[in-house]
Formats: structure tokens, sequence, C-alpha cells
């Protein structure tokens, strides 16, 4: 079994976990290129911005698509960690600031699984992750 860790937004990561988000949750970035680290299955953990450098959760892989803001509303709603659509196409505008932005924009879903979250005493600093072969 492999494991990958994603660097969240912190929004997401709160509105997710404050919710009590059910599953599948919607783990979305900017590009639409295919995700292949993982395999169904396989966890990927939420790592939190810096200065917050914390494994504060995670979930089981289970699927990639590529989906416009919209279908992805339609599918998450607020399993997006955005409370509405409009601020899903704020964020995914932020991330692409460089790029031009279409009215819908369309982005990569990483489906997750059996999401969990972390209440803050429990984050595990990324610096007492060690990996061994």
């Amino acid at each position: 079994m492999k494991f990958y860790v994603g660097v969240t937004n912190n929004d997401w990561f709160y509105q997710l976990r404050d919710e009590g988000a059910e599953e599948p949750i919607n783990f979305w970035r900017p590009t639409t290129r295919r995700f292949r680290s993982l395999e169904f299955g396989d966890f990927f953990l939420f790592k939190l911005h810096s200065p917050k450098d914390y494994v504060v959760g995670g979930g089981t892989y289970a699927d990639f698509k590529v989906l416009t803001a919209s279908s992805a509303w339609q599918e998450f709603g607020v399993r997006n960690g955005t409370p509405s659509q409009t601020e899903l196409q704020n964020r995914l505008a932020e991330m692409r600031s460089k790029m031009q932005m279409a009215d819908d924009p369309q982005f990569g879903s990483i489906v997750l699984a059996n999401p969990f979250f972390f209440k803050d005493s429990q984050w595990i600093p990324m610096g007492t992750i060690y990996l061994t072969p």
C-alpha cells in the first residue's frame, strides 16, 4: 500500500472537518493533469500550508476526474471544501492567477472515500514522519 501527502488549502480542511463531511470528498487541484501517484484504496494524507506543517487527516483514493466548477458543485456540494460554488471558483482563480479563467473552469478532482480529520491535538508534525523502504 502506498500513500501520498497532498498540500491543502487550510480553509478547505477546516470547512470539511468542522462540517463532519461524509464521503466522498473532492480534493481538487487547478490542473487537469491526470493524478497517477496512487491506486484505488491507497492513502491520501492532508498537509496544511506552511507555517502549519502538519498532517491533519486523509482519506482513501477512489478516483480521478476532470470536472468543471459547476459539475463539481452538483456532484459534491460543500464536500468540495467550500461553502458555495462561487467560493470554489474564487479559490480556483486565486490558484490560477497567471492563467485565463473560464466562466466554468475545468480542474482535477481527486475523489477520496473514508475521509478522516484529526483534532488539533492529534496533528502530526511533518518533521516526525520518517519514510523507510
